[in-house]
Protein backbone atom coordinates (compact mmCIF):
# COMPACT_ATOMS: atom_id res chain seq x y z
CA UNK A 1 0.00 0.00 0.00
CA UNK A 2 3.03 1.95 0.37
CA UNK A 3 2.85 3.11 -3.04
CA UNK A 4 -0.73 4.78 -3.13
CA UNK A 5 0.18 6.61 0.42
CA UNK A 6 3.39 8.17 -1.49
CA UNK A 7 2.02 11.35 -2.49
CA UNK A 8 3.57 14.89 -2.47
CA UNK A 9 0.11 15.99 -1.66
CA UNK A 10 -3.17 13.97 -0.80
CA UNK A 11 -6.52 16.13 -1.80
CA UNK A 12 -8.62 17.45 0.97
CA UNK A 13 -11.74 19.89 1.08
CA UNK A 14 -9.93 22.50 -0.43
CA UNK A 15 -9.69 20.46 -4.11
CA UNK A 16 -12.26 21.79 -6.44
CA UNK A 17 -13.69 18.46 -7.24
CA UNK A 18 -14.02 17.81 -3.58
CA UNK A 19 -17.58 16.43 -2.63
CA UNK A 20 -20.07 19.01 -1.21
CA UNK A 21 -20.58 19.15 2.89
CA UNK A 22 -23.68 17.36 2.53
CA UNK A 23 -22.61 14.87 0.46
CA UNK A 24 -23.89 14.08 -2.93
CA UNK A 25 -26.16 10.76 -4.67
CA UNK A 26 -24.14 8.48 -7.18
CA UNK A 27 -26.62 7.02 -8.69
CA UNK A 28 -27.66 3.17 -7.76
CA UNK A 29 -25.53 0.09 -7.44
CA UNK A 30 -27.74 -1.25 -10.16
CA UNK A 31 -27.93 -5.17 -8.74
CA UNK A 32 -29.63 -6.52 -11.57
CA UNK A 33 -28.54 -9.59 -12.07
CA UNK A 34 -25.84 -12.25 -10.90
CA UNK A 35 -22.13 -11.07 -11.40
CA UNK A 36 -23.06 -7.80 -12.38
CA UNK A 37 -20.13 -5.73 -11.14
CA UNK A 38 -19.42 -1.97 -10.65
CA UNK A 39 -16.01 -0.16 -10.00
CA UNK A 40 -15.77 3.42 -10.13
CA UNK A 41 -14.36 4.46 -6.64
CA UNK A 42 -10.82 4.26 -7.10
CA UNK A 43 -8.06 4.83 -4.67
CA UNK A 44 -6.36 7.35 -6.51
CA UNK A 45 -7.08 9.98 -9.31
CA UNK A 46 -7.54 7.31 -12.27
CA UNK A 47 -8.76 9.28 -15.65
CA UNK A 48 -6.25 11.72 -16.04
CA UNK A 49 -3.07 9.71 -14.28
CA UNK A 50 -0.45 7.95 -15.70
CA UNK A 51 -1.45 4.27 -16.02
CA UNK A 52 1.76 3.17 -14.92
CA UNK A 53 1.60 4.22 -11.62
CA UNK A 54 -0.25 1.43 -8.75
CA UNK A 55 -3.74 1.84 -7.88
CA UNK A 56 -6.74 0.08 -6.62
CA UNK A 57 -10.60 0.04 -6.83
CA UNK A 58 -13.32 -0.54 -5.21
CA UNK A 59 -15.64 -3.30 -7.05
CA UNK A 60 -18.86 -5.08 -6.31
CA UNK A 61 -20.29 -7.67 -7.45
CA UNK A 62 -24.00 -9.36 -7.28
CA UNK A 63 -24.23 -12.47 -5.44
CA UNK A 64 -27.62 -13.30 -5.42
CA UNK A 65 -30.94 -11.50 -4.44
CA UNK A 66 -30.78 -9.59 -1.57
CA UNK A 67 -26.39 -10.30 -1.77
CA UNK A 68 -23.51 -8.41 -3.32
CA UNK A 69 -19.79 -8.84 -2.00
CA UNK A 70 -16.95 -5.55 -2.08
CA UNK A 71 -13.62 -6.55 -2.82
CA UNK A 72 -10.58 -4.73 -4.40
CA UNK A 73 -9.02 -5.24 -8.26
CA UNK A 74 -5.50 -3.85 -8.68
CA UNK A 75 -4.33 -2.63 -11.94
CA UNK A 76 -1.27 -4.34 -13.89
CA UNK A 77 1.11 -1.93 -12.23
CA UNK A 78 0.96 -3.47 -9.07
CA UNK A 79 2.74 -6.40 -10.78
CA UNK A 80 5.69 -4.22 -12.77
CA UNK A 81 3.50 -4.59 -15.98
CA UNK A 82 3.09 -2.01 -18.55
CA UNK A 83 -0.68 -0.94 -18.94
CA UNK A 84 -2.15 -2.18 -21.78
CA UNK A 85 -3.15 0.13 -25.00
CA UNK A 86 -6.45 0.23 -23.19
CA UNK A 87 -5.99 0.62 -19.47
CA UNK A 88 -9.20 -0.07 -18.42
CA UNK A 89 -9.14 -3.29 -19.43
CA UNK A 90 -6.01 -3.89 -17.25
CA UNK A 91 -7.74 -4.39 -13.71
CA UNK A 92 -7.79 -8.10 -11.62
CA UNK A 93 -9.26 -9.08 -8.58
CA UNK A 94 -7.34 -8.65 -5.73
CA UNK A 95 -6.55 -12.57 -4.35
CA UNK A 96 -6.08 -11.82 -0.99
CA UNK A 97 -7.24 -9.90 2.04
CA UNK A 98 -8.54 -6.49 1.86
CA UNK A 99 -7.67 -4.78 5.17
CA UNK A 100 -7.39 -1.71 2.93
CA UNK A 101 -10.92 -0.95 3.93
CA UNK A 102 -13.19 -0.25 7.09
CA UNK A 103 -16.99 -1.46 6.55
CA UNK A 104 -19.44 -0.78 9.31
CA UNK A 105 -22.87 -1.75 9.24
CA UNK A 106 -25.63 0.55 10.67
CA UNK A 107 -28.53 -1.44 10.52
CA UNK A 108 -31.74 -2.11 8.14
CA UNK A 109 -32.69 0.99 5.86
CA UNK A 110 -35.24 1.88 6.02
CA UNK A 111 -36.29 0.30 9.75
CA UNK A 112 -39.71 0.41 9.05
CA UNK A 113 -39.24 -1.95 5.91
CA UNK A 114 -37.49 -5.13 8.01
CA UNK A 115 -40.57 -6.93 7.59
CA UNK A 116 -39.81 -7.13 4.19
CA UNK A 117 -36.18 -8.12 4.36
CA UNK A 118 -35.78 -11.66 3.77
CA UNK A 119 -34.57 -13.60 7.11
CA UNK A 120 -31.18 -14.36 5.66
CA UNK A 121 -30.62 -11.05 4.46
CA UNK A 122 -31.62 -9.34 7.53
CA UNK A 123 -28.97 -12.40 9.30
CA UNK A 124 -26.19 -11.27 7.52
CA UNK A 125 -23.41 -8.52 8.45
CA UNK A 126 -22.00 -6.27 6.00
CA UNK A 127 -18.43 -6.16 6.27
CA UNK A 128 -18.29 -10.12 7.30
CA UNK A 129 -15.55 -11.80 5.59
CA UNK A 130 -16.92 -13.69 2.21
CA UNK A 131 -15.91 -15.48 -1.07
CA UNK A 132 -16.91 -15.63 -4.33
CA UNK A 133 -16.01 -17.03 -7.40
CA UNK A 134 -14.95 -14.87 -10.05
CA UNK A 135 -13.81 -16.31 -13.74
CA UNK A 136 -13.48 -19.56 -11.75
CA UNK A 137 -10.84 -18.13 -8.87
CA UNK A 138 -12.27 -17.81 -5.65
CA UNK A 139 -12.07 -14.21 -4.29
CA UNK A 140 -12.53 -13.17 -0.85
CA UNK A 141 -14.15 -9.62 -0.40
CA UNK A 142 -16.94 -8.25 2.13
CA UNK A 143 -20.69 -8.91 2.43
CA UNK A 144 -23.06 -6.04 1.33
CA UNK A 145 -26.33 -6.81 2.00
CA UNK A 146 -28.80 -4.99 1.01
CA UNK A 147 -31.61 -2.91 2.65
CA UNK A 148 -28.97 -1.84 5.06
CA UNK A 149 -26.84 1.13 5.61
CA UNK A 150 -23.52 0.79 5.48
CA UNK A 151 -20.37 3.10 5.28
CA UNK A 152 -17.23 1.93 3.72
CA UNK A 153 -14.15 3.96 4.20
CA UNK A 154 -10.31 3.06 3.30
CA UNK A 155 -8.64 2.28 6.64
CA UNK A 156 -6.13 5.14 6.81
CA UNK A 157 -9.01 7.53 6.33
CA UNK A 158 -6.94 8.58 2.97
CA UNK A 159 -9.80 10.01 0.03
CA UNK A 160 -11.22 7.83 -2.33
CA UNK A 161 -12.01 8.56 -5.89
CA UNK A 162 -15.35 8.22 -8.11
CA UNK A 163 -15.27 8.94 -11.43
CA UNK A 164 -18.57 8.36 -14.13
CA UNK A 165 -18.83 4.94 -15.52
CA UNK A 166 -20.50 5.19 -19.09
CA UNK A 167 -23.82 3.45 -19.26
CA UNK A 168 -23.66 -0.21 -19.25
CA UNK A 169 -23.58 -2.23 -22.69
CA UNK A 170 -25.51 -5.75 -22.45
CA UNK A 171 -25.26 -8.44 -18.99
CA UNK A 172 -21.84 -9.52 -19.22
CA UNK A 173 -20.75 -10.74 -15.87
CA UNK A 174 -18.07 -9.74 -14.42
CA UNK A 175 -17.89 -6.63 -16.42
CA UNK A 176 -17.47 -3.08 -15.29
CA UNK A 177 -18.53 -0.17 -17.55
CA UNK A 178 -15.34 1.76 -18.20
CA UNK A 179 -15.06 5.61 -16.73
CA UNK A 180 -15.79 8.57 -18.93
CA UNK A 181 -13.49 10.42 -20.53
CA UNK A 182 -15.32 13.07 -22.39
CA UNK A 183 -17.68 15.61 -20.77
CA UNK A 184 -20.36 15.56 -19.51
CA UNK A 185 -18.63 13.35 -16.95
CA UNK A 186 -18.44 13.66 -12.91
CA UNK A 187 -15.37 13.30 -10.85
CA UNK A 188 -15.31 13.67 -7.07
CA UNK A 189 -13.02 13.20 -3.92
CA UNK A 190 -14.18 11.69 -0.49
CA UNK A 191 -13.47 9.99 2.50
CA UNK A 192 -16.36 8.37 3.47
CA UNK A 193 -19.14 6.18 0.89
CA UNK A 194 -22.60 5.13 1.89
CA UNK A 195 -25.14 2.25 0.73
CA UNK A 196 -28.21 2.29 1.57
CA UNK A 197 -31.80 1.34 -0.14
CA UNK A 198 -34.84 3.16 -0.95
CA UNK A 199 -38.30 2.43 -2.26
CA UNK A 200 -40.42 5.11 -4.01
CA UNK A 201 -42.94 5.62 -6.97
CA UNK A 202 -41.72 7.17 -10.12
CA UNK A 203 -43.74 9.13 -12.81
CA UNK A 204 -42.54 8.74 -16.62
CA UNK A 205 -44.15 10.77 -19.91
CA UNK A 206 -44.34 9.46 -23.48
CA UNK A 207 -44.97 11.25 -26.61
CA UNK A 208 -47.75 8.46 -27.48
Amino acid sequence: MAALNNQLQVPGPGHPNWVVPNGRLIGSTGMLFANQTAADIYFEQYVDADPNIPNLRIAVICVSWGMSMIYLQENLAWFGLPAPPNPDNGWLPLPFAIAALDIQDHGIFPPEGANNVPLNVQAAQAGAAGNHIINGIAIPGYRLPWHRRVTVRRTNLLPLHYHQPKEREGHDPYVSPPPRRAAPKAYYIFRTLSYGSQVSNFRRIKPT
